[in-house]
């Protein structure tokens, strides 16, 4: 790819962006959502969402305005599954009958995109079945986001599934041969998208994440859930009461099941290495925690972007998913 582009990730407490110049990343910008505007991946506000990222756009001098946007489930359904051989046009038509289970609306209402990751053979070694990673989003919804970027001053040009975000990012490394974990430790949840190199495998949300560190310390040092949101970023004090180290611990094994059953389903092609990313990744004893449990190594986010500047590498652990889009 070499167009420029920003790739954007909007979350339920900030949004993230990564401008990429068409050959590396350039900036990395995070900025905290005003409280109303987003809820459980749902934005509320168009109009002041679009107001929102026009002051952002301003205040950072962002100069490119070609936006490649991150999708999260709530938004938009993604699967990978198996179907018979067929041609692209077919594709068109059977394609959204994989989806009915999981659409709410008319079918006719979403668009469709696929990627087609394998190809099975029969037993005389022809073509049988068809790979795909397919997404379907509510066409209304890409209006919606269109309409907001334009008020802000941008152009919508893609919308990225996150599964796919994190994908492009392991694109980059076509020789490589490892079956891994990349994990955001997230505000609201903890995210885990398990691949076999570039091919996505699995994914899965563990209903814990920093928040419950946020209430923790609020708790314990009676303070105001926001406050304690400051001292979780920069307090070491805070991250090792008595308390938070327990619940890193009961965090680290909730991840360890997941992992475990994993394994336990591809034996053949189990877990190597977990890359971490989100603001969980910048607390040391939760990562320590992970680590004293896991039986497999954590790595940085950096891991998987060798060519990043030094400047940016603190920053870009809230921004992968955002990058990931860019390199679309």
């Amino acid at each position: 790819m070499s167009s420029k582009r920003v790739g954007i990730d909007i979350g339920n407490e900030a949004v993230h962006m990564a401008i990429w110049n068409g050959s590396a990343v350039t900036g990395v910008i995070t900025e905290p959502l005003p409280q109303g505007l987003v809820r459980d991946d749902r934005v509320l506000s168009f109009d002041a969402l679009g107001d929102f990222f026009k002051e952002v756009r301003k205040k950072h001098r962002v100069r490119v305005k070609d936006v490649s946007l991150v999708l999260h489930g709530e938004d938009c359904y993604c699967r990978r599954f198996t179907m018979p051989v067929m041609t692209v046009d077919q594709l068109k038509i059977n394609l959204p009958y994989e989806f009915r289970d999981f659409v709410r609306e008319e079918k006719d209402k979403y668009n469709y995109d696929h990627a087609v990751v394998g190809i099975l053979t029969d037993e005389n070694g022809n073509p049988s079945e068809l790979d795909l990673m397919a997404a379907c989003v509510l066409r209304e919804t890409v209006d919606e986001y269109a309409a907001m970027f334009h008020r802000a001053g941008f152009r919508l040009r893609v919308a990225v599934p996150e599964t796919m975000a994190y994908v492009n990012l392991l694109r980059r490394f076509p020789g490589d041969t490892h079956s891994h974990c990349i994990m955001d430790l997230g505000s609201a949840a903890f995210q885990m998208f398990m691949f076999q190199q570039d091919r996505y495998e699995a994914d899965r949300q563990l209903d814990l994440g920093c928040i419950d560190i946020d209430r923790v310390i609020a708790d314990e040092m009676h303070v105001d859930i926001h406050i304690a949101h400051a001292y979780r970023e920069s307090d070491t004090k805070a991250q090792t009461l008595p308390r938070c180290l327990e619940l890193y611990n009961a965090m680290a094994i909730e991840v360890l099941k997941a992992v475990n059953f994993y394994d336990y389903n591809h034996r053949d092609d189990q877990l190597e290495h977990i890359h971490c990313c989100g603001g969980g990744s910048r607390i040391e004893p939760l990562m320590q925690a992970l680590q004293n449990t896991l039986p497999i190594p954590l790595e940085g986010i950096h891991e998987l972007l060798p060519d990043l500047a030094p400047e940016l590498r603190q920053d870009v652990v809230f921004a992968c998913a955002a990058l990931g889009a860019a390199v679309q």
